[in-house]
């Protein structure tokens, strides 16, 4: 755990650093190429820190089946719904279920959907 927390705070320095290089390339060259990459650069990093602030467990997950009750052969059809908090657009969440070999298979299903600044 320490490693892990390590590894994100040297990221976070090496972007801030960089960061403060860029700052620095800026106003001592001070053309409009430059002033540009700044801003640019600034609009990537607010995203990066708004992303990182950003927690999937504040979403909830449900699973609604068509039916109560399921036999053995019977095609199962149910639907995954996403509520959260906050209208942060996402642009893609991979959304993957297992499926228990009690049942037979052993495979995980993959799904990739865009809920973008949906709340449900």
């Amino acid at each position: 755990m320490l490693k892990g927390r390590l590894l994100l705070f040297s990221r976070w320095l090496a972007l801030l650093l960089l960061y403060a290089a860029l700052i620095a390339y800026t106003l001592f060259q001070g053309d409009t190429a430059s002033w540009f990459l700044t801003y640019f650069f600034t609009l990537i990093m607010l995203f990066l820190i708004f992303s990182s602030l950003f927690r999937l467990k504040n979403w909830q997950v449900q699973r609604v089946f068509s039916k109560k009750e399921y036999f053995d052969g019977d095609f199962v059809q149910m639907e995954l719904q996403f509520k959260r908090k906050s209208f942060y657009p996402v642009g893609y969440l991979l959304v993957e279920q297992r499926i228990p070999l009690s049942l037979g298979s052993h495979y995980a299903r993959q799904q990739t959907i865009y809920p973008f600044s949906k709340k449900k």
